[in-house]
């Protein structure tokens, strides 16, 4: 049988341990409520946030910016300091505790990398002209960055801290596949052959050139009118370097066509034009890389390349041209890609864009003469176009016949002849069909006829008259002098 007193002081040391705990339990939840009300009150009081510059693991310490001091800071106990590095950014309390990860502006300066010094370090050109060396942010650990990139980074810090994709540029490295031939170029014949004989030569028969010891041909000037085929060479000089790569290398091979008109490349800020050319070298680059044929087209060079020192104001060739210089020098390295400038004023580029080693071959492309003329307007008459039963000769000799009356018609419109160019025949052709379609819509006829050809002819003479001045416009009346207003 038990002892009633044992059992009535074991009760009450029961009863003592229970009263302990209840007060211990109250007393941690009174801890507790202070500390989620100090915590609440860190959260509530004004806080400065800080970049992140360096973090110390073991000593659970940051070293912060702020404003111009640089400073090391404890971190509070729940931060997890794994996340944090360089371009993070915190927020510190009245003690200076680090206490909270906060969002990092979105805004910064812009700079273009240079040069990849290693893992952690850039260099990058400032939109000043500068130089400047900077860190790698915690997100860019590991990113890919090429040269050329366009780089968001902290002045204060100097913490590159995102890759822009600029829109600008972007369109600038879009690549075309085009889809013209040499056979669609009319009148130029011996000029095409000249051209595939120095591009497409050492493609399909490098050992020969090896053998005779003869460089590749990189890059060709194409001068000249306007409107006289430059830009179809180009687009077709592109179709046919894949298909002279795919028979060489037996593989599926395309051809990009990455046209640059100059003044598209021109920025008002200094770097920006130079950054913009090596962008499209190095997509060039990269299309190579692939095993691709690329032709890269500049249009208008003379707007960005002219002789150093000629300049009115800015004189910005000066720093423009000697990056184009650069690029030409490793054009070598390219592989398929293949350089093309076009320009209606040769004269007022740089001589040294155009020496040999870097444009070596260089050929005018003139206005057409009567057989050229004749054989483009044929090129723009495929037997698909259905012709009037009126027109004399049958099938190719009803076009032959349309092609000489556009011939006859330049003879009677001497304007005309004086500026000729496969643009503007081809245009005369487009009027052409137009008349004959709205002549069938009429119910007059049913195919293109000689007599659209003549107004055809007549309209582009008059529309050129009135653009050069030779003729008022007809409708409009003579309204003699303007009156005098009131005053």
């Amino acid at each position: 049988m038990s002892d009633p007193t044992a059992a009535a002081r074991e009760l009450a040391s029961l009863r003592e341990k229970n009263t302990r705990l209840a007060a211990a339990l109250a007393d941690a939840r009174s801890q507790l409520t202070q500390l989620g009300q100090q915590l609440e009150a860190w959260r509530r009081s004004p806080l400065t946030q800080v970049p992140v510059l360096e973090v110390d693991l073991t000593e659970r310490r940051l070293t912060v910016q702020e404003g111009p001091v640089v400073r090391s800071v404890p971190a509070a106990g729940h931060l997890v300091l794994g996340t944090l590095g360089p371009g993070t950014w915190v927020a510190l309390d009245a003690h200076a505790v680090a206490v909270d990860v906060v969002p990092g502006p979105s805004t910064g300066e812009l700079g273009t990398v240079k040069e990849i010094v290693d893992e952690t370090r850039l260099i990058v050109a400032t939109t000043g002209g500068g130089e400047r060396v900077v860190r790698r942010s915690r997100a860019l650990h590991g990113a890919q960055v090429e040269i050329g990139a366009t780089m968001r980074f902290d002045p204060r810090t100097a913490v590159a801290t995102e890759v822009l994709v600029r829109r600008d540029v972007e369109q600038l490295l879009t690549p075309q596949m085009p889809d013209v031939d040499f056979t669609d170029i009319g009148g130029l014949d011996h000029l095409v052959t000249q051209i595939r004989q120095s591009i497409e030569l050492p493609l399909t028969h490098p050992e020969l050139f090896a053998r005779y010891q003869l460089a590749t041909t990189h890059g060709v000037l194409l001068y000249g009118p306007p409107g006289c085929g430059k830009t179809m060479i180009a687009k077709a000089l592109a179709t046919s370097l894949a298909r002279g790569v795919r028979s060489r290398a037996g593989q599926d091979v395309t051809g990009y066509f990455l046209a640059v008109d100059g003044p598209e490349l021109l920025d008002m800020y200094v770097g920006e034009s130079e950054r913009k050319i090596r962008a499209v070298f190095a997509r060039a680059r990269e299309l190579a890389a692939a095993g691709h044929a690329v032709v890269l087209f500049f249009d208008e060079m003379e707007a960005l390349f002219r002789t150093r020192g000629s300049g009115i104001s800015s004189d910005m060739e000066t720093t423009i041209v000697p990056q184009l210089l650069a690029e030409l020098d490793g054009v070598t390295a390219l592989g398929n890609v293949r350089v093309i400038g076009a320009t209606n004023r040769e004269d007022m580029i740089d001589p040294a864009v155009l020496r040999p080693g870097r444009l070596d071959l260089k050929l005018r492309i003139p206005r057409p003469d009567l057989s050229a003329a004749r054989d483009i307007v044929t090129k723009h008459l495929p037997l698909t176009v259905p012709l009037d039963p009126s027109v004399p000769g049958h099938g190719e000799g009803q076009r032959a016949h349309l092609a000489d009356a556009v011939v006859a018609g330049l003879r009677t419109h001497p304007r005309l002849a004086a500026h000729i160019s496969g643009a503007m025949l081809a245009q005369i052709v487009a009027r052409a069909k137009l008349s004959a379609l709205l002549a069938e819509t009429r119910g007059e006829a049913s195919g293109l006829r000689l007599t659209d050809i003549e107004v055809a002819l007549a309209q582009e003479a008059a529309q050129l008259a009135d653009l050069l001045g030779d003729t008022p416009t007809p409708g409009l009346p003579n309204l003699g002098p303007a009156p005098e207003l009131d005053a």
